[in-house]
């Protein structure tokens, strides 16, 4: 089609093998877009001057060679001309600029062409990294995002669904080799099963070896995504391989660009492609399609919006240029539009983009892809439907429920090993990406998934191993169910003391009460009472006021009471036993006198206990009774503070014994002594099983320091209980019977 101004389109109408073959139906559809956009482009009113754009279309045959060979047929021949701009009019250009070719490895040779004559060229499918170098390809621009976008956006999807482990096929141009180089570079956690290279003139036996591969590291591992970046060519002789294979539904393929744009690439084998997910540049239908559906046996193509929009960005920058330009016509009437005063105008553009949500400013491109799931239908067809979308800004945005997998199963999974358990490193093997998971020692976290790390002192992993946290200190509380049965049992034990001291005190004159000593009694009441007391104590969260009196009043409370009991049972034992040998009373058995004994023998223990609070300082602590417990307790330096104080009260219940023993054949009417003796065997049989239970709990039971305070708190009620119900129980019997 002739023009005023004239663009150069190369496309892939034949294939590369004696270009006689058609290519497929895609390449046809974005030869006519071009003409309709230049059509388009020739029907805006007072649009570059109204200029009109033509166009002339060659067939790269799908081939570098033939492409170069196009290319450099459009651009001047000059001959001993070292300085393109300088010869132009001598050797004018015949094209403004040069749309396409559409692969990668085509476009950077005609883009080196291009650069000689300073001719700017637009490729609507070139997508290979290194062709957005600008310093070496100045003349080229692309309406495609580059392959590092589309790339970003597989790793992302990757990502989304935990696939860690994934093959990755790729052509032997620039555009496979560029993206398997982004891939390595820019995965995070994630590896390579195998790669493979492949090439559009491959013999099926290659592709065969290929899919033996890929269907090895699904056995060795689970291994089921394969990114697939390659050419339409590539992509349809690897279904096909996959086919004879008898592995259709086994693996699911992420497609770039080059393959998944059209149906017409893979239009043979669609059934082993379902449930792929391609990334295509965002397109929209923007024309009428004539003379081509899918009664005709072929499918609309999607993808001719970039043509049009490299069409329309070449006539964006020629208005621009012929509305800044006053001398553009030549003296025989010809439009003069230099090749190289379009470079700076094509870099400036900004216009919107045939398909919907692209701003096309093809110095500074922001991609937009869309994610396309390909589909049987309900009436066993195909089709690519949209499932997501990537862009630059927002990254991926997908309804994976929307999501049609191979053979209609659920979400494949691919990766080499499980994910080791809460708690365990990954120990790796030979194969990369691939582990064995080894437990941790108890008390330690996992850093970085690959070692251990053990936990300090007070601090305890969290549910997921991934930091540790410190550990709530265990004490007996109140409303734990031993605290609340010994709380019962204290009061009721403390009731009845009470009530026994009111009962004493209204029948102090008793002559009963008299005769028994009701002062020592009141005494060993006393002693009763603070025992009782004395558990709240022991039971309560140990502060440095609680530790105080828990360690000085424990066992100076029995003391108070046996102290009383073996004065008054040497007494008894001195009245009877001297009484035989004289009628006078002996010696310090008086009221008075035996308070004082009583209080010296409370004082030595007294003595006793406050040495042991200046040597051993009470004290709060926390210690770990085991991994992962941390208790709070009264500080026990050391077992003497507890045995001390104890052995004391046991030499007072031995004479006690004595006493007892001595006296068993008193008349009935005053052996008081028998009761005191059942009193104390009682309350040694008590201490017996006490001492090396408290001893050895620790090193059998998990929570030591709660069972210490159960064992003590138990003691100090069954000594309180016994006395009242040996001593005291008997004579108010008898005062009400």
């Amino acid at each position: 089609m002739e023009g005023d101004i004239m663009l150069a389109g190369l496309f892939p109408i034949h294939q590369n093998e004696g270009c006689l073959d058609l290519e497929d139906m895609g390449s046809i559809q974005r030869m006519e877009a071009m003409a309709y956009a230049v059509q388009k482009v020739n029907s805006w009113p007072n649009f570059m001057k109204n200029f009109t754009l033509g166009f002339r279309i060659f067939d790269t045959c799908n081939s570098q060679s033939i492409a170069l060979s196009r290319t450099l047929g459009v651009l001047p021949h000059c001959n001993n001309c070292t300085h393109y701009p300088v010869c132009f009019p001598e050797c004018p250009s015949l094209v403004a600029g040069i749309v396409g070719p559409e692969s990668s490895s085509n476009a950077l040779l005609s883009a080196h062409a291009c650069n000689l004559a300073l001719t700017p060229i637009i490729s609507y499918f070139a997508t290979s990294l290194e062709l957005t170098d600008k310093t070496i390809f100045p003349t080229l621009f692309t309406t495609v995002p580059s392959d590092d976008f589309q790339v970003s956006a597989m790793l992302e999807l990757l990502e989304y669904f935990g696939w860690t482990y994934f093959s990755f096929i790729h052509t032997n141009d620039r555009y496979g080799k560029d993206a398997l180089d982004y891939v390595q570079t820019n995965m995070k956690e994630m590896c390579l099963a195998s790669v493979q290279q492949v090439s559009g003139d491959g013999s099926n036996s290659s592709y065969d070896e290929v899919v033996t591969t890929l269907l090895r590291y699904k056995d060795q591992s689970q291994t089921s995504v394969v990114i697939v970046f390659t050419d339409g060519v590539s992509a349809n002789k690897l279904f096909c391989a996959v086919d004879r294979a008898n592995a259709t539904g086994e693996f699911v393929w992420i497609g770039s660009e080059g393959w998944g744009v059209s149906l017409n690439d893979i239009s043979d084998n669609l059934h082993v492609a379902q449930g792929s997910l391609t990334f295509t540049p965002h397109k929209n239908s923007c024309w009428n399609y004539k003379h081509i559906d899918e009664t005709n046996g072929y499918l609309p193509d999607s993808t001719v919006s970039l043509v049009n929009d490299a069409v329309y960005a070449f006539a964006y920058a020629i208005s621009d240029y012929v509305n800044h330009t006053d001398d553009i016509i030549s003296e025989n009437g010809d439009v003069i539009v230099p090749p190289w005063k379009l470079i700076n105008y094509i870099r400036k553009i900004s216009f919107p983009g045939s398909a919907q949500r692209r701003e096309i400013t093809l110095g500074k491109s922001i991609a937009y892809y869309d994610l396309n799931n390909l589909q049987i239908n309900e009436n066993g067809t195909f089709d690519y439907v949209r499932v997501g979308s990537w862009d630059s800004v927002d990254g991926l945005i997908l309804d994976a429920s929307a999501i049609q997998w191979p053979d209609h199963r659920k979400t494949p999974i691919s990766y080499c090993s499980e994910f080791c358990h809460p708690g365990e490193v990954q120990v790796l093997i030979k194969i990369a990406c691939c582990w064995d998971c080894e437990r941790c020692a108890q008390g330690s976290i996992v850093v970085n998934n690959t070692r251990c790390q053990e936990c300090q002192d007070f601090y305890w992993p969290n549910s997921n191993y991934s930091r540790c946290v410190p550990l709530e200190l265990e004490y007996l509380h109140w409303y734990e169910a031993p605290a609340v049965l010994l709380s019962v049992f204290a009061c009721v034990v403390l009731l009845c003391a009470v009530f026994t001291s009111i009962y004493y005190i209204r029948h102090r004159h008793d002559r009963l009460i008299m005769a028994s000593g009701r002062e020592l009694m009141s005494v060993i009441m006393f002693g009763v009472i603070i025992q009782c007391v004395m558990v709240f104590f022991i039971i309560a969260k140990p502060t440095e006021h609680t530790c105080f009196i828990y360690r000085f009043i424990f066992g100076l409370d029995l003391t108070i009471s046996y102290a009383a009991i073996v004065v008054k049972s040497n007494r008894i034992f001195r009245i009877f036993t001297h009484g035989l040998k004289s009628v006078a009373p002996p010696r310090w058995t008086k009221t008075h006198h035996q308070l004082l004994i009583t209080g010296c023998i409370v004082l030595i223990q007294i003595i006793v206990v406050s040495s042991l609070c200046l040597i051993f300082p009470p004290k709060v602590v926390k210690y770990q009774a085991k991994p992962g417990l941390a208790e709070l307790a009264c500080s026990l330096d050391n077992n003497v503070t507890i045995l001390l104080p104890l052995s004391y009260n046991f030499l007072l219940i031995v004479p006690c014994l004595y006493y007892g023993w001595k006296t068993r054949n008193l008349p009935a009417n005053f052996n008081e002594s028998r009761f005191i003796a059942f009193t104390v065997s009682t309350t040694l049989v008590v201490w017996i099983a006490f001492i090396p239970t408290y001893l050895t709990v620790g090193i059998s039971q998990d929570t030591s320091s709660k069972i210490h305070v159960e064992i003590l708190a138990t003691v100090e009620i069954m000594s309180a209980a016994n006395t009242l119900a040996c001593l005291f129980l008997p004579k108010i019997y008898a005062l009400k019977f």
